[in-house]
C-alpha cells in the first residue's frame, strides 16, 4: 500500500513536471520563433494547465476521485480544442498556423498531450484505492515543491503573455504584435 501510493505521488508529480515542460516549451517556440499564440493556442494552455490541477491537488489534498475526473475533463476539452484547430487545417493547400516542430503543428502536439494526459490519469485512477491511507495528504517531497513552483510560474507567465497580446479584450484571430 504504502510503496503503490509513492509510486502515485511521484507519478503525480512528473505529470505536472512533463505538462510544464511542454508549456515552456510552448513559449520557447513563441520567443524564439515569434510566433504568437492564436486564441485556440491560448485555451489549449489553459487546458494543460488545467490539466496539472488534478495531479496538484492529489500532491496537495490527497487523492480523491473528484480530482481525477478534474484531470479527465481538463484533457478531453483540451483534446476536443485541439481537434478543432486541425479540423480547420486539414484541408490540403490550407495554410496552417505556425511553422512544424518534428513534422507536426502545435496544435497536433497539444492534441498528443491530451490524450497522454488522459492515458495518464487513467493509470494513476487504476492505482487509486479509496482507503483513508491513501486519500490522506502526505508532506511534499522536494519534487513536488518544484513540480508545484513550475506550475504556479508558468500560470502567471501564461497570463502576462495573454495580456500583452490581448489586453482586456478579445484577442485578435490571426494576432502579428502583441498590444503592450
Amino acid at each position: 500500500m504504502k510503496v503503490r501510493k509513492s509510486v502515485a505521488i511521484f507519478l503525480s508529480e512528473l505529470h505536472i513536471v512533463i505538462l510544464c515542460g511542454v508549456l515552456t516549451g510552448a513559449f520557447a517556440y513563441e520567443f524564439m520563433k515569434h510566433e504568437l499564440p492564436c486564441p485556440l493556442c491560448f485555451l489549449q494552455r489553459m487546458g494543460m494547465i488545467a490539466m496539472s490541477l488534478g495531479p496538484l491537488y492529489n500532491l496537495l489534498f490527497g487523492f480523491r476521485a473528484s480530482h481525477f475526473a478534474f484531470g479527465i475533463g481538463a484533457s478531453v476539452f483540451s483534446a476536443s480544442v485541439s481537434i478543432r484547430q486541425i479540423l480547420l487545417h486539414i484541408c490540403m493547400g490550407f495554410p496552417t498556423y505556425g511553422l512544424p516542430v518534428f513534422g507536426f503543428e502545435l496544435y497536433t502536439w497539444a492534441f498528443i498531450v491530451a490524450v497522454c494526459s488522459l492515458l495518464g490519469t487513467m493509470l494513476l485512477l487504476f492505482m487509486y484505492d479509496p482507503s483513508e491511507a491513501y486519500c490522506r495528504p502526505e508532506k511534499l517531497r522536494p519534487f513536488g515543491y518544484v513540480a508545484i513552483g513550475l506550475l504556479v510560474l508558468l500560470l502567471v507567465a501564461n497570463l502576462c503573455a495573454s495580456f500583452l497580446e490581448c489586453g482586456l479584450t478579445f484577442c485578435p484571430d490571426d494576432p502579428t504584435k502583441y498590444v503592450y
